[in-house]
């Protein structure tokens, strides 16, 4: 059983353990730091920080300078997005007086704003990309079921130097004419956009039985 959901369900998912493998969610292989230490140069956001919306809300920065903000982790906290410095000191003020999920230690991390062009969204089993899509064009939602061969080979390339899980998903863009690694999601709680799901459900269902089978031979079940 493969269980679909937002990433707080897939953690229940895992954490009752009714289901196996039911999830490939793991939270230090999916954080941006494990991504940037794999993928190096490779990763888009490499050289960012590592901060917390607190520590990062009591720089001394112009209140309308640009930064990029994401979460560390892929618990999906709030959307990354270029916000100005003085949003982010809001965002503190209202969290640390609130019940909110976002806290003010939320770990995330902040880096110059960069120009994009188009992004991707491609879904991985077992090393191969099995199906995916553009989903973004210069930061416009534009969908297109075709990947660029370029695009394929380099996602591949770059999962044979590290992969997640067996099963993930990974965003990859245009920038300054490279391409380059946004970052990596469990394919549990990610949005398809026109990816062929059929073919995806299929991949990872022979996966499943595959592993499954050769567990249960293994243990004699």
């Amino acid at each position: 059983m493969i269980a679909y959901g937002a990433t707080r369900f897939i953690e229940n998912v895992l954490k009752e353990g009714a289901w196996s493998p039911g999830a490939f969610l793991d939270d230090e292989a999916f954080s941006m730091s494990s991504c940037n230490n794999h993928y190096g140069e490779h990763s888009l956001n490499y050289q960012s920080e590592n901060s917390t919306i607190e520590i990062f809300s009591k720089r001394e920065h112009d209140s309308d300078q640009l930064f990029f903000v994401r979460p560390q982790g892929d618990h999906k906290e709030f959307a990354g997005d270029v916000v100005e410095f003085g949003k982010i000191s809001k965002w503190f003020r209202k969290v640390s007086i609130g019940n909110y999920i976002l806290r003010g230690d939320t770990p995330i991390i902040v880096s110059k704003p960069k120009n994009i062009g188009r992004e991707w969204r491609l879904f991985f089993v077992e090393g191969r990309v099995s199906t995916g899509s553009q989903y973004r064009h210069n930061l416009r939602l534009s969908q297109d079921p075709h990947i660029p061969k370029n695009v394929i080979e380099f996602a591949e390339l770059m999962t044979r130097k590290w992969s997640p899980a067996n099963v993930f998903a990974m965003d990859v863009c245009e920038h300054d004419g490279e391409l380059k690694i946004i970052e990596l999601n469990c394919f549990n709680s990610s949005g398809f956009y026109m990816s062929n799901i059929e073919k995806l459900v299929l991949d990872v269902t022979q996966f499943v039985a595959k592993r499954y089978t050769t567990t249960s031979e293994n243990t004699g079940a």
